[in-house]
């Protein structure tokens, strides 16, 4: 991802957890990002969030493509994640922990890809 600022508008959060880090950013409409390790820690004002992406290492043959994350969803990347425990597993506790932070403030859609 580039380093651009952020325009104002609605923005995407990207998770990206992994067994032994957390990659993350901030990626508005016309593409720009920023790395979240970048952003100040005090006073940042959030962007307008529409969605939080998950990367996830292993859907198998049911999902290919990106899906809206729900019960059966997660019920699913848990089951595949016997054939990646290092992956799939913390993918879900991303997701998880997202849902449980962006919950307080509004409802936003977690698309696992």
């Amino acid at each position: 991802m580039s380093k651009q600022s952020l325009q104002s508008g609605r923005s995407v959060l990207a998770l990206s957890c992994r067994s032994t880090s957390v990659k993350a950013a901030l990626v508005d409409e016309a593409g720009g990002a920023l790395l979240l390790d970048e952003l100040p820690l005090r006073g940042v004002q959030g962007p307008d969030l529409v969605a939080v992406g998950h990367r996830v290492v292993h859907g198998g043959d049911l999902y290919g493509m990106p899906v809206l994350a729900d019960a059966a969803v997660e019920a699913a990347i848990a089951d595949f994640g016997r054939f990646v425990p290092l992956h799939n597993p913390v993918a879900l506790e991303g997701l998880r922990a997202a849902s449980a932070s962006t919950r307080c403030r509004v409802s936003l859609p977690s698309v696992m890809a």
